[in-house]
């Protein structure tokens, strides 16, 4: 079976608040998941192959498109994560460290409210006070269409809006999880032809 050279672009995230170029780059990495992500890791913009990774992001409203609330609100981005306990305790190590140098930033204040009132698992994470920064890693994902397979991942910062970055996932060439990914994106450019 023949894989796209790369999926069709996805939509523009919220708003204008991604610019014409990042918008290129997202759609320019192909079968590479990518977020661009503001402040409090509110999703911006998305390519066509993080929508089949993880979900439709087009279809949740603005206030939502945050990775952690995401992470541990939304049922269907919950399960991608093959070792979710790991992605939840990362994600809270994080949040803690983005509040410590944002101590002022009342909608992180309401963001670590709204999930300490609504998730109980983060209520007890949240209790262990980790902090922790990471720019690049390893996870597993778990797919309904093709399993279990491991990505790379990496945030790069934009230079000149260093509140903002991209985040791009990758798979060694020729592996399994690159199959997997190529496969997820064909299936995905079906479906938007089919709707």
């Amino acid at each position: 079976m023949p894989w796209p050279a790369r999926p069709a672009p996805g939509p523009a995230g919220p708003g204008p608040a991604l610019d014409p170029a990042t918008r290129a780059l997202l759609d320019g990495l192909g079968t590479a998941p990518a977020l661009a992500l503001g402040p409090r890791n509110t999703i911006l913009g998305w390519n066509a192959a993080a929508t089949a990774l993880f979900l439709d992001f087009a279809e949740l409203p603005p206030r939502e498109r945050t990775m952690v609330r995401l992470l541990f609100l939304e049922p269907e981005f919950r399960n991608r994560y093959a070792d979710w306990p790991a992605a939840a305790e990362d994600a809270v190590a994080r949040l803690r460290l983005q509040l410590a140098e944002r101590p002022g930033d009342g909608e992180l204040h309401r963001l670590v409210a709204e999930l300490a009132e609504r998730d109980a698992d983060f209520r007890r994470l949240w209790a262990g006070h980790a902090v922790k920064g990471a720019d690049r890693g390893r996870k597993a994902y778990l797919h309904p269409l093709v399993g279990r397979f491991e990505l790379d991942w990496q945030a790069l910062t934009f230079n000149a809006q260093q509140d903002r970055s991209l985040v791009v996932w990758t798979a060694p060439p020729g592996s399994p999880a690159e199959q997997a990914l190529h496969f997820l994106c064909a299936w995905a450019g079906r479906r938007s032809v089919e709707r």
